[in-house]
């Protein structure tokens, strides 16, 4: 009996100090968790409206690594003007003209915050933060997403929503190693 208590001791001991020991993340499980995902459904459009849901946004300069605009904004308006240069309008008053490279847009303030998109007549929200670039004589939009917020969206939406758990289990595994 007491050999087996001392085994059951080793066990435990060995169990507790090896979770000791990998307390801080595994190096495999830390990985960059941002995924960009091409808007393909709005198209390449000369014309996207933006509106925030907090009211507030942050507009980030990728080439040049700096933020343009930081504050309130209720809609915003991005144009192709030509040449991979586009113009910004924010709320019909401020303009940032001949912009170049890719733009982030950005909600800021209280979460949940998206950017919602109208291009046309299809208008969407997206979790994340949304790219604007130019292609070609057109501007190509994609969603900058952390891979868990983007999941939320994505598993219901390719599954129905109320079925089986293991269902929505399998997809979201699906979606996540796509």
């Amino acid at each position: 009996m007491i050999q087996f208590l001392a085994k059951i001791y080793i066990l435990l001991f060995i169990f507790f100090s090896g979770s000791v020991l990998y307390s801080k993340p595994l190096e495999f499980l830390d990985i960059n968790r941002t995924i960009r995902v091409g808007l393909i459904s709005l198209k390449l459009q000369k014309t996207l409206k933006l509106k925030p849901s907090s009211g507030f946004v942050e507009i980030f300069d990728n080439s040049k690594k700096q933020a343009v605009y930081s504050g309130k904004a209720d809609e915003l308006k991005v144009v192709f003007v030509k040449a991979s240069t586009m113009k910004v309008e924010i709320d019909n008053k401020k303009n940032f003209l001949n912009l170049k490279g890719e733009l982030l847009f950005s909600a800021i303030g209280k979460p949940p915050a998206y950017m919602s998109i109208q291009a046309d007549r299809k208008k969407r929200s997206y979790r994340g933060s949304l790219a604007i670039t130019t292609e070609g004589n057109y501007l190509r939009s994609i969603n900058q997403v952390d891979i868990e917020d983007y999941l939320k969206s994505v598993v219901p939406s390719e599954i129905f929503n109320r079925g089986p758990a293991a269902t929505l289990e399998s997809q979201a595994i699906a979606a996540r190693t796509y």
